[in-house]
C-alpha cells in the first residue's frame, strides 16, 4: 500500500483498499481518506481532458461521489475544464444528500451567467432549500449572492442582511457584509455602501 502511494498507483490503491474494506482489515476512516487521496489524484491527473473527467467521475461509486470534500474538489476540477454545469449538477446532488458548507460555498461559486437559465434554476434550487433550512446563514449567503448577480436587488438585500443576522463565523458576516456593500453600490448609494464595507471589515477582526 505504501509503495503504491509513493508512486502515485492509484488505480492499485484503490483496489487495495476495497480488498482490505471487504475483510474490514482497514480503519473506515484511513480507508475514506486514501480514496478521496486516491480519487483526487486521479481527477487532477486528467484535468486537461474534459472527457476523461468525466469517466473518472462516473467510476466512482455513487455514495462516494456525494461525499464533500471530494464533490467540491471535483467541481473545482470541472469548472476549471468549463465544464460548469457538470460541476453544479454534481454539487447540488452531493447537498441532497450531505448538507454541507463546503458545498454550499462551491455551489455559490458555481454562480452562472447574469440573466442566464442556469442561474435563474440555481436561485430556485437555493429557494427550495430555503423553505427547508430558513436559518442556514450559508445557503442565505448563496441565495443573496446569486440574487445579487441576477440583479434582483429587494431579494438579494434580504437575503444576505438575514445571513448577517444568523451568522455565527466571521467570513460569512464579512462576506455579507461585502455583497451588500456591492448592492448599495450598484445602487448609486455611496453612504450606504460605506457603511457595509467598514462592517465587513470590522467582522474579521471579531
Amino acid at each position: 500500500m505504501k509503495a503504491n502511494q509513493q508512486a502515485k498507483n492509484w488505480e492499485e490503491v484503490l483496489r487495495l483498499v476495497r480488498s482490505l474494506d471487504k475483510h474490514r482489515a482497514i480503519h473506515p476512516a484511513l480507508s475514506s481518506r486514501l480514496r478521496e487521496l486516491a480519487y483526487e489524484d486521479l481527477l487532477s491527473h486528467h484535468s486537461q481532458d474534459p472527457e476523461a473527467i468525466r469517466r473518472v467521475w462516473h467510476k466512482i461509486p455513487a455514495e462516494e461521489r456525494q461525499r464533500p470534500y471530494l464533490a467540491a474538489k471535483a467541481a473545482g476540477v470541472f469548472k476549471e475544464q468549463g465544464l460548469d454545469d457538470d460541476a453544479r449538477a454534481l454539487i447540488a446532488r452531493a447537498l441532497e444528500a450531505n448538507w454541507d458548507d463546503r458545498l454550499m460555498r462551491a455551489y455559490r461559486q458555481l454562480a452562472a451567467e447574469e440573466g442566464s437559465s442556469a442561474l435563474l434554476s440555481q436561485i430556485e434550487l437555493c429557494e427550495s432549500w430555503e423553505k427547508l433550512r430558513p436559518t442556514d446563514p450559508e445557503l442565505l449567503l448563496t441565495l443573496g449572492a446569486l440574487c445579487l448577480k441576477q440583479k434582483l436587488w429587494g431579494k438579494a438585500q434580504r437575503h444576505l442582511e438575514q445571513a448577517v443576522y444568523y451568522a455565527v463565523e466571521p467570513r460569512i458576516k464579512q462576506e455579507s457584509n461585502l455583497k451588500l456593500a456591492q448592492l448599495h453600490e450598484a445602487l448609486n448609494q455611496p453612504d450606504e455602501a460605506a457603511l457595509y464595507y467598514r462592517a465587513s471589515a470590522l467582522a474579521m477582526l471579531t
